[in-house]
């Protein structure tokens, strides 16, 4: 661990396109008849120069030979492997959690059906569904309650990195290795439009206005782009970070969109002239960002430590950090606020997520979920469940009936001590 960290010490943008880039190159191997001489190496070479202009000497190689090998044998498992579609199952647990005064029970419901690792998931605004984006190739659609895959898009043009809904929840987005976001229905499954021509590198991250008029999406290219959801044509590109542009967000209210990057740095843009409002620097790769329900405050979320910024007044309210494990270092990867905004929820590499209070700054819960790194979290609309992705082809549905009391007696708590979580909005039923 000390000499991964030692490297992203002194590599740090480089040494992780790197390893996005053997993750895709597992992906495409599944999808092609190239030896695995020449899909690692020649592959492997060419698109770490071209995205970072780095050419790999012998030291380079070096210091990544560990993740060249891991690659190798993934690879050689997958060449045996059968891939024939297996019929999603879910399992369940119950289990009694003592938290304070307050008895948690939750149930887990896991979802299979992926064949490589999941980028990305979000929920459906009627919170009866959820859809996954994943390196093999395809997207699917689940059904919260049964467990059920009840549509599936495959492509042939490579990962899919970013997910999302329309806000009727009538069509769904993709964002792909192939540098194309796509428009389909929700329903069918018919593709609708794609937003092409514009990336020259592969799509990271993509969310929707409220008003379903425009699509934001971003780009190993270090640009966001904003897109025409009627036309399919590009409004205006914004640009500023130095790295690739890992997440973006609407703000809820409007008028403000939030990035983060792996420049270490989130920026705040104005939604109607793109100009760069504010750009904040922090400590580490920005894996992810997120506005609160009320879009009074951003959650940053980076490898080593999770911000929360009041948007107005410029402050940062509160780090979150886990020191949970001094020998093994737990990174962030995605993160999330619960509806009411009382609750944080941070997924990490250890495959497990931690609940954050977000009035005493303090973690009040870690559940174990996955056995590979969570690349994605949400929150259902009701505030109930926890949704995650992750590296281990599953995804989970945490059903915590009694999160919603405990998050409304966090904000009670807050407000009667007239901290500045006073500007929550009222909770979502």
């Amino acid at each position: 661990m000390a000499g991964i960290r030692n490297i992203r010490t002194f590599w740090p943008p480089e040494f992780f396109i790197i390893k996005r880039t053997l993750s895709q190159v597992i992906s495409y191997k599944t999808h092609s008849d190239h030896t695995k001489a020449e899909c690692i190496f020649n592959y492997f070479h060419s698109t770490v120069a071209a995205k970072t202009g780095v050419f790999l000497v012998n030291h380079t190689m070096f210091l990544v030979l560990p993740f060249l090998l891991s690659c190798s044998v993934s690879i050689s498992a997958m060449e045996k492997a059968n891939w024939q579609q297996e019929q999603p199952t879910t399992q369940s647990k119950i289990e009694d959690i003592s938290l304070q005064t307050y008895k948690l029970e939750y149930k887990l419901l896991v979802f299979n059906g992926h064949e490589d690792g999941i980028n990305a998931l979000v929920c459906s605004p009627t919170g009866k569904t959820f859809l996954t984006g994943s390196n093999d190739w395809t997207a699917s659609v689940w059904d919260v309650t049964s467990g059920k895959r009840i549509l599936r898009i495959t492509t042939d043009t490579g990962s899919i990195n970013c997910v999302g809904y329309g806000s009727q929840g009538t069509t769904i987005i993709t964002g792909s290795h192939d540098r194309t976001a796509r428009l389909w229905d929700s329903i069918t499954g018919d593709l609708l439009m794609e937003f092409k021509g514009e990336h020259t590198g592969s799509i990271q991250s993509l969310s929707v206005s409220k008003d379903e008029l425009t699509l934001l999406t971003s780009s190993e290219d270090k640009t966001i782009c904003m897109w025409n959801m009627k036309t399919g044509k590009l409004i205006r590109r914004l640009q500023g970070h130095t790295y690739s542009v890992s997440s973006t967000a609407f703000s809820p209210i409007g008028g403000i969109i939030l990035t983060g990057s792996w420049d270490g740095t989130a920026c705040l843009w104005d939604t109607q002239t793109g100009i760069l409002l504010k750009q904040k620097k922090q400590d580490g790769l920005v894996n992810s960002v997120a506005f609160r329900p009320d879009g009074k405050m951003i959650l940053i979320v980076t490898d080593d430590k999770t911000y929360v910024w009041d948007v107005l007044l410029e402050e940062l309210l509160m780090t979150l950090q886990d020191h949970s494990n001094p020998i093994r270092r737990t990174v962030m990867f995605a993160g999330a606020f619960s509806p009411d905004g009382a609750v944080i929820v941070i997924g990490t590499s250890e495959g497990t997520i931690q609940l954050w209070d977000s009035h005493t700054e303090k973690k009040f819960l870690t559940i174990k979920i996955h056995e590979k790194s969570i690349n994605s979290v949400a929150f259902s609309p009701d505030g109930t469940t926890i949704i995650t992705g992750s590296a281990d082809k599953t995804a989970s549905c945490l059903y915590i009936p009694g999160l919603q009391k405990l998050s409304s007696k966090i904000k009670s708590d807050c407000l009667e001590q007239n901290r500045h979580i006073s500007s929550f909005s009222p909770l979502v039923n």
